[in-house]
């Protein structure tokens, strides 16, 4: 099954691609990525087993594009093939279920169309492949219509989207340059005075493979202004709950304030979640600056510190992607140094304020060549056994820690 699934998407991606060659004025480019991590496990995990453990753990994925534009009309298509060979994958595949899945490969199982395969998944490796991109659009006038596979952002947050319920960004995610894509249709308005409508729906299968209404996401979102202040509107049916979002943006003498604010209907009442920022660039030294500070509500989140049952809906929303903190009010704040042209060196902090535990990140991203990159940082996680990056209890007196990391990524482009 897994090899006929596999041979299926082999075959529709290089079908598409001489197609798209015939077609004419098509653009054609892609890039491959690798990363190799060495993640220390200290006595306290489950992963180090009463001992210190180092685990060398590597990834690497091939995206091809094909993109046209005619008239009007504009095609998209992205393949990607990704392997992992990890120590941490092999050794997860025998411990009790997780908070966070460590190494998950990309899956369809919900989606309308199952686009991805699973090649191998055995010991230390997994490769999977997938059409990523899929997508049919149309824009003429003040119309945009688009249908396919494709992604969608939404929200004002740095590290932390409570708005974005389409597939956001982990606050510790390294690669942000594609998110995943999602079988939807989607429509945008421009109004004359610059304000737009957006409509997206996005179809999805229940657990028994079959679409469901329920498990489906309607939304609406209105960008417009008043007075100094950019605003976002947001009404959606989102997992067959109600899903409302207010996000506001201005400036004031050089700084940028955003906000978002969203309630989510559910069986349990209405829950709060929200963030709110401030970013700043300046020249101190002859170097650029910029830096930003954020503070942000998780309402499905922990406050009192007791991580040893979680809240089903939290369990919910991380298993979606959604939510990726357990605690219910967290702080981050980082700052961009641009050391020479082609260095820029970024700390970020990461704090959970009910149990006052940190996750300290650390990357120097060198321009290494016009189409290639070079990327290097690390994580350090800082608490006490029982918070969130200091150990949550798993059972059976284990605590999952997560391990100090350093890193080093390379891109090309082509």
């Amino acid at each position: 099954m897994i090899f006929s699934n596999a041979r299926k998407i082999i075959g529709l991606a290089l079908l598409l691609w001489p197609l798209a060659s015939f077609a004419g004025d098509w653009q054609f480019g892609g890039d491959v990525k690798y990363q190799a991590a060495i993640n220390l496990y200290d006595a306290t995990s489950i992963f180090g087993s009463g001992g210190n453990v180092a685990a060398l753990d590597q990834n690497a994925n091939l995206r091809l594009k094909a993109e046209k534009r005619d008239g009007s009309w504009d095609y998209k298509i992205h393949y990607e093939i990704g392997a992992i060979y990890s120590d941490s994958l092999e050794a997860s595949r025998s411990l009790p279920i997780l908070p966070f899945p460590l190494y998950a490969l990309p899956n369809d199982n919900n989606r309308l169309f199952n686009l991805t395969s699973v090649i191998y998944d055995e010991g230390r490796a997994a490769v999977a492949q997938r059409l990523d991109r899929a997508s049919v659009g149309y824009a003429k006038g003040n119309f945009v219509f688009r249908a396919g596979r494709d992604a969608i952002s939404w929200g004002n947050g740095v590290l932390f989207q409570p708005m974005d319920i389409f597939n956001p960004f982990s606050p510790t995610a390294i690669d942000k340059e594609y998110k995943s894509g999602d079988d939807m249709l989607y429509s945008q308005w421009l109004f004359e005075s610059g304000s737009d409508f957006q409509g997206v729906a996005v179809a999805r299968r229940n657990a028994a493979g079959v679409f469901d209404p329920s498990d489906s996401s309607l939304a609406g979102k209105y960008h417009g202004r008043i007075g100094t202040f950019g605003i976002d509107l947001l009404l959606a049916n989102h997992y067959d709950e109600r899903f409302t979002a207010l996000g506001l943006i201005t400036d004031w003498r050089g700084a940028v304030f955003r906000s978002d604010s969203t309630l989510s209907t559910t069986d349990d009442g209405v829950i709060y979640s929200g963030v709110s920022n401030v970013s700043y660039s300046w020249v101190w030294w002859d170097h650029n600056f910029s830096g930003f500070a954020e503070y942000n509500r998780n309402g499905f989140g922990i406050g009192n510190g007791d991580y040893s049952t979680l809240p089903p809906p939290l369990v919910e929303r991380i298993a979606r992607g959604e939510v990726f903190t357990l605690g219910l009010d967290n702080a981050a704040a980082g700052v961009t140094i641009e050391l020479t042209p082609r260095w820029q060196f970024s700390p970020t902090i990461i704090a959970n304020l009910n149990d006052h535990s940190y996750l300290w990140q650390f990357a120097a991203n060198y321009d290494w060549k016009q189409n290639a990159t070079l990327l290097i940082g690390g994580i350090i996680p800082v608490g006490p056994l029982g918070t969130e990056y200091g150990g949550i209890p798993i059972g059976g007196g284990q605590y999952y820690s997560p391990p100090v990391s350093a890193y080093v990524r390379l891109a090309y482009y082509f």
